[in-house]
């Protein structure tokens, strides 16, 4: 159990692409199997590391730690390739 209380909320503009379910390393998103939306489950567990928040393309998912302003979009092509690094 962690020290810290979290919120997380997810608003009807989510369109359940399961990405912040397929990010959360302590499982607490969850795809509902009757109705297939993405719902909140033991919030308890959650460490704050705000990667739901952050993947989310459209900012449907509110995490407390993580206001809306805080969160960056994350560019993809951004990211360093294999082929950039110099061994």
């Amino acid at each position: 159990m962690h020290s810290m209380q979290f919120n997380i909320r997810i608003s009807s503009n989510c369109i359940n692409c399961i990405r912040c379910v397929a990010v959360c390393p302590s499982h607490v998103l969850v795809r509902n199997s009757a109705n297939r939306m993405v719902e909140v489950g033991s919030l308890g567990r959650c460490i704050g590391c705000g990667q739901c928040a952050a993947v989310c393309p459209t900012h449907a998912l509110h995490h407390s730690a993580y206001p809306t302003e805080k969160i960056h979009p994350f560019k993809t092509e951004d990211c360093p390739t294999s082929e950039s690094f110099v061994l």
